[in-house]
């Protein structure tokens, strides 16, 4: 037998911001780090786990020497990394996110550092995704470990993914009591015991609470540890040598590892509501990124430059603010407004990257077919099916005219003028027009005409009644309230709301609980609500050729509304916008709400790449929980971009009668056939989009009982129905020759003469089932459907269990009319309704099939402990006017059949339009740049590699290909034909990570061929030749930061990300610097200090001169510093810093030293502020419809910084898509300020700032020298 071995991993937890902001963090992280670097260097036995990239990579920039010390640790197998950017919130964020987080993740960790990460390490995330196993899996991981207390979890288990396909986690606190020795070695062996139990020989604990500087006892002792009869092994790599010795036990058959599908997302189910603006601005921020990188690699497979180096920016800010304590809502408000200002950045880049490819390839259409005095529009369709959408353009006419009329490929298309600008005989000069697509190709595009005419232009025009219709539906609002009391489905005839439940699109404000425990993070609705038929509205429907709509206006709790239904020719879905205009309240959790007349149907949530089955509230508004628990056991869970009221498997009787499953429980004895059985089952049911939790009929109470300590977070003894409020709305028990004490109490409810004739069914010799309902519920819940699975011997029992599996293929499980022992109808919709949200992704089914979309709350922090004094003055960010857009998709059949997952990215990703000038260009009207067939998803399009990410010096090269990342949506398995207008000369396999793998991709019919499975997640590298060069020489995004002087230091200027171009080279200034003594009679004139400079490209040398600037009379010696560095190299230099104005000169002892490199057009910078504080004097005010920031200089150096402006999303302008309501800008000005400079910088505000500047807040931001201040507007 293997020796006793626990193997510790000290670390620390990273928050980038949260109680506080980014800077203020920084100072523990690099701090952390370089504390247990000391004990490394004083103790060979003992190491420690270095992770996120917001202070790994500052760390070694500001300690280049540090590097080569990792490198060396790592190779001991004493430092170890996560192969992840950061610890994002994965309920929150996109699939795309999570997969970009772990590529720069293993970008540095392996291009840097040189190690290889087998374990991915999401100690604090809220909550995880259905398809984490499945992600890792595909990006060169062997394992997980996470931290949250998550009901359901156990110490050790491999997680089926929705693919059906395991991986093997395990979870455990990363609070582990280390700081004093002996309960640390009596927690040791405590938890020992549950993994001994299990039939492991080794634990793995970790010693890292958020921001913990190293437990210092151990240094000196780690030798003393390792040789206990109990081994302690003392490694940052200690997990992965857990994962050899845990795969070591499995394989010889001495542990037993158990699988789970259940689903892990619910905790902290607030985190998707506070700061309610990050979700939205995180959902437009991938949405626009994903869309600039397919229309550029389109645009670079035409010649143009791609531009990584924008792109890999915007990504990195986005990356920082989905952190889990970022994108969430940090406490600290100051955190609040750099966030902000970081996803306006990233938005305002992918938009321009997104406009000049689009440019680019629009003037690469031939468009000579124009008619005189007419504008040529052409329509790109990001997605990769056809898709007939509303979308809007701007054009500017050659000669006025009245009007106009719009054609596509099929002729005229439905059109009307939004707003336009006309000279004095009022004819159009420009018009900004909405039209109606014909069906744009997949990843392609098509050509419109606007072509002027004589009449007027056509505009809506108010509709008697309060009614609008398309040929889909009609939609009625009430005239009093504003509610809408009828969406009635034209195409079968039947109604979708239930208006004995109330309205549908109803605002209702629910209040809350100001002191709930962790209030940016959790809701707590204490019962009073303002419903919105307690309000007067007016509401008026009008009705154009290409739209119409309802505006329904009136006041809400502490603001006005204006709620807006659109309906568009030939598009089958409804959409809403509601603005909550100029709200000043508090704790107010506003929702909206749609009463469906849906029955007989479960709820299926969107995942990351899949869908999930999800349970309903037991009552109705009532929303209180905090971390993993559901006080008021509500449905609110998160959604990407859809929530249906449909189902995803059902059970089907010989009689008609049918029953949608829900979130499922197995329960079985100890019993290995059982068991046997109930993986089966359990992988069957994940691939249909069915969580399983499997239990023991003891809930393993007789093993638990004994242990001193356990990982487990399983239910109670005899309390399954802990769990109904987290995963369970459906159960099943499996059992042979009636061993199962569950089934035999759902037995006991019947009569003897019931119980003997299922007993008879479930023990004929092929075994049987039988569904049941088990009433022995808590009070208020109903009954719970139970299906019996029996047979008299395991063999029969799992043969059934197979053939059972075999049915769910196609998720429905047949069964004969005597296995159902429900009286009564027992109908499964046939009819299902969506509800589409865009960065809205918390909501709820209540118990009566009212579906709910949380819009927000209030988080007024900066009044309580979570967030005082971080801030001047009282913010509270939702004062504001509020934008939401969704919509609603009633359809046939189910989510499936109906295509709910393409209607939601639809939604999501609009059609774009680019006015282009008559060309003769080389592609036809109408065409695909890549076509993807076979009803995946497309989620990715960019040329292979990412050259700044990875700090290679070298462009991307058109012959090493262009990646293509898609996912089958429904759990079927299908095929991606890829095919192209240009020679597709060949493609494989990748992972996710874009490493190609296997065999070439098979040519099939159309294309090459790449296999999807039921859910699964696939990357294919395809090699184009792509003969003709249109594009090229188009430059599509910046490739340098606007400021001409960047601080080095980003972090302490709290700008989140690091500048464009990732800092490839790094400039640090290190050494105690003394300006004088308390006596009078000496003083200091000579100081010497360090400068170093490294070059962090892996592939390309770099040289140049660090350049260094003092005040007047001060000199260095040396004044300039040449260097020629060899890659992932640096050079540190001794300087002599001299004060030239005599030993008793005080005053001429105060400024700032500066060390400046150049690369690539851009000005890195550290600044050393000496003798104290070195500050402008500045402040801010308005001007009408602008903002001044007024800095002047008062001192003898000249100050270089930024001013930045953070404003709510809805100022951001067109970077905020469809929920700008206008612009004030530029978001940043860098400034030099001469001594006893004054300046201003002034930042304009359009129409729409200036009409909303009264109830939207403004703040200004100053940068220099490392520090940073903030003041209202």
């Amino acid at each position: 037998m293997s020796k006793r071995t626990t193997y510790l991993v000290p670390g620390f937890h990273s928050d980038v911001v949260w109680l506080e902001d980014q800077r203020d963090y920084a100072v523990a992280l690099l701090s952390d780090v370089d504390q247990n670097l000391q004990i490394c260097r004083m103790d060979p036995g003992y190491g420690v786990f270095l992770h996120e990239l917001t202070y790994l990579k500052p760390y070694i920039d500001l300690h280049p020497e540090s590097r080569a010390e990792i490198r060396r640790l790592i190779r001991q197998k004493r430092v170890g990394t996560g192969g992840s950017h950061s610890q994002p919130t994965e309920a929150v964020v996109s699939g795309e996110g999570l997969l970009r987080n772990i590529l720069y993740g293993r970008l540095y960790h392996e291009g840097q550092l040189g190690d290889r990460p087998r374990i991915y390490m999401p100690w604090d995330v809220f909550g995880h995704s259905a398809q984490l196993g499945q992600i890792l899996r595909k990006s060169r991981f062997d394992g997980c470990i996470w931290s949250k207390d998550i009901r359901g979890a156990l110490a050790v288990f491999h997680h089926l993914s929705l693919d059906g396909e395991p991986f093997l986690f395990k979870r455990m606190g990363y609070w582990f009591d280390a700081w004093e020795p002996q309960r640390f070695l009596d927690s040791v062996e405590a938890f020992y015991t549950e993994i001994e139990g299990m039939g492991l020989s080794a634990d793995c604990r970790l010693d890292a609470t958020d921001f913990k500087p190293p437990s210092s006892w151990f240094a000196g002792r780690c030798q003393e540890l390792a040789e206990r009869e109990h081994r302690i092994i003392v490694s940052g790599k200690g997990h992965e040598m857990w994962l050899d010795d845990t795969l070591n036990d499995v394989k010889s058959g001495r542990a037993r590892i158990p699988t789970t599908a259940r689903d892990y997302e619910w905790h902290h189910q607030g985190t998707a509501l506070s700061r309610i603006e990050f979700k939205i601005c995180n959902r437009l921020a991938e949405n626009l990124l994903i869309e600039a990188e397919k229309l550029a690699t389109f645009a670079w497979l035409l010649g143009a430059e791609y531009p990584d180096r924008a792109l890999d920016k915007a990504w990195r800010q986005v990356l920082f603010n989905q952190h889990h304590d970022g994108i969430t809502g940090p406490c600290c408000d100051r955190a609040y407004l750099d966030l902000m200002l970081g996803y306006r950045e990233a938005l305002e880049l992918a938009s321009e990257v997104r406009d000049r490819a689009a440019a680019a390839l629009a003037d690469t259409v031939d468009t000579s077919s124009l008619r005189p005095g007419g504008r040529q529009v052409v329509v790109f369709n990001s997605m990769n099916w056809a898709r007939r959408d509303p979308v809007t353009v701007s054009v500017e006419f050659e000669q006025a005219t009245a009007g106009f009329e719009v054609s596509g490929p099929e002729g005229r298309v439905p059109a009307q003028l939004l707003r336009g600008e006309r000279n004095p005989e009022g004819l159009l000069t420009s018009a900004e027009i909405l039209l109606i697509s014909d069906q744009v190709p997949g990843l392609g595009y098509a050509t419109y005409e606007i072509a002027p005419k004589g009449h007027e232009a056509s505009v809506e025009r108010p509709l008697p009644g309060i009614t609008i219709e398309n040929e889909f539906f009609r939609v009625t609002a009430d005239p009093t309230h504003g509610g809408l009391t009828s969406i009635y489905d034209k195409i079968t005839g039947r109604e979708v709301l239930d208006p004995e439940k109330g309205f549908g699109n109803e605002l209702i404000a629910v209040e809350e609980k100001p002191d709930r425990g962790e209030p940016g993070w959790e809701c707590y609705t204490t019962g009073p609500r303002r419903m919105g038929r307690e309000y007067a509205a007016k509401v008026t429907a009008y009705g154009g050729p290409a739209c119409q709509r309802l505006v329904i206006s009136g006041e809400m709790k502490d603001c006005g509304r204006e709620q807006i239904v659109r309906l568009y020719p030939g598009v089958p879905r409804i959409e809403f916008e509601t603005r909550l205009i100029g709200y000043k309240g508090e704790h107010d959790l506003f929702v909206v709400a749609f009463p469906t007349s849906v029955e007989g149907a479960e709820p299926v949530f969107e995942e990351r790449f899949g869908a999930t089955m999800k349970r309903k509230s037991r009552g109705k508004f009532d929303y209180r929980f905090h971390q993993w628990r559901n006080y008021s056991d509500c449905g609110a869970r998160r959604a990407l971009q859809w929530v249906d009221l449909s189902g995803s498997a059902w059970l089907s009787f010989d009689d008609g009668r049918s029953l949608a499953i829900g979130m499922t429980n197995i329960v079985t004895a100890h019993n290995a056939a059982a068991e046997e059985a109930c993986g089966v089952l359990q992988q069957a049911l994940i691939r249909c989009g069915v969580p399983v939790t499997p239990s023991y009929d003891d809930c393993d109470w007789p093993r638990r009982s004994k242990l001193p300590a356990e990982d487990s977070l399983m239910p109670p003894p005899d309390d399954f129905n802990r769990d109904l409020n987290l995963g369970t709305s459906f159960r099943v028990a499996i059992m042979e020759a009636g061993d199962n004490t569950y089934a035999a109490s759902v037995l006991g409810q019947l009569t003897p003469a019931d119980r003997e004739s299922v007993e008879e069914l479930l023990s004929q010799p092929n075994g049987g089932a039988m569904l049941l309902y088990d009433h022995a519920m808590p009070s208020d819940w109903p009954a719970l459907p139970v299906l019996l699975i029996g047979a008299p011997d395991g063999d029969a029992l799992v043969k059934l269990c197979r053939a059972l599996a075999r049915d769910l293929e196609d998720g429905i499980m047949e069964l004969p009319t005597e296995s159902c022992g429900v009286e009564g109808p027992l109908q499964a919709s046939d009819y299902g309704v969506a509800l589409l949200n865009f960065g809205n992704p918390l909501n709820s089914v209540e118990n009566d099939n009212t579906m709910v979309l949380f819009l927000m709350h209030t988080a007024a922090w900066g009044g309580t402990p979570w967030g005082k004094d971080r801030l001047d003055w009282f913010l509270v960010p939702e004062h504001k006017t509020h934008v939401f857009h969704y919509a609603l998709f009633p359809h046939e059949g189910d989510w499936r059949s109906a295509g709910v997952t393409r209607q939601g990215y639809a939604f999501n990703n609009p059609l774009v339009a680019v006015p282009t000038e008559a060309s003769d260009g080389p592609l036809p009207t109408v065409g695909q740049f890549l076509e993807v067939s076979g009803g995946g998803i497309v989620t990715a399009v960019k040329p292979r590699g990412n050259p700044t990410a990875g700090f290679s010096g070298q462009p991307h090269r058109r012959e090493d290909g262009v990646i293509v990342r898609a996912y089958e949506p429904h759990g079927h398995a299908t095929a991606a034909v890829c095919a192209a207008p240009w020679p597709l000369l060949g493609g494989r396999r990748c992972n996710l990570i874009e490493e190609p793998y296997g065999p070439a991709l098979r040519a099939d019919e159309g294309g090459l061929r790449l296999p999807l499975g039921g859910f699964s997640i696939e990357s294919a590298l395809l090699n184009l030749e792509v003969p003709e060069q249109p594009c090229a020489g188009r430059l599509l995004g910046p490739d340098r930061e606007a400021a001409e002087i960047v601080h080095f230091r980003h972090w302490e200027h709290n700008t989140g990300a690091e500048p464009i171009g990732y800092s490839p080279i790094a400039v640090s200034i290190s050494g105690e610097i003394l300006t004088g003594f308390p006596i009078e009679q000496s003083g200091v004139t000579v100081n010497t200090v360090r400068v170093s400079v490294s070059n962090n490209l892996v592939d390309e040398s770099v040289s140049g001169t660090v350049s260094l600037v003092t005040p007047p009379g001060w000199h260095t010696v040396p004044e300039e510093i040449p260097y020629e560095l060899a890659p992932l190299s640096h050079s540190t230099h001794d300087v002599l810093l001299c004060f030239d104005t005599g030993q008793r000169d005080k005053k001429n002892r105060v400024g700032l030293l500066k060390a400046r490199v150049e690369h690539r057009g851009t000005v890195y910078q550290d600044v050393r502020e000496i003798g104290g504080p070195i500050d402008l004097e500045w402040w801010a005010r308005r001007d009408g419809d602008r903002v001044g920031v007024i800095l002047t200089n008062p001192t003898p150096d000249t100050i270089e910084g930024q001013v930045f402006l953070a404003t709510p999303m809805e100022l951001f302008g067109r970077a905020a898509g469809p929920f700008g309501l206008g612009h004030i800008g530029p978001r940043e000005h860098s400034f030099s300020i001469a001594p006893g400079e004054t300046l201003g910088l002034w930042f304009q505000g359009d129409e729409g700032y200036a009409h909303g500047r009264r109830v939207n807040w403004v703040v200004a931001k100053v940068a220099y020298n490392g520090r940073v201040f903030y003041r209202p507007v």
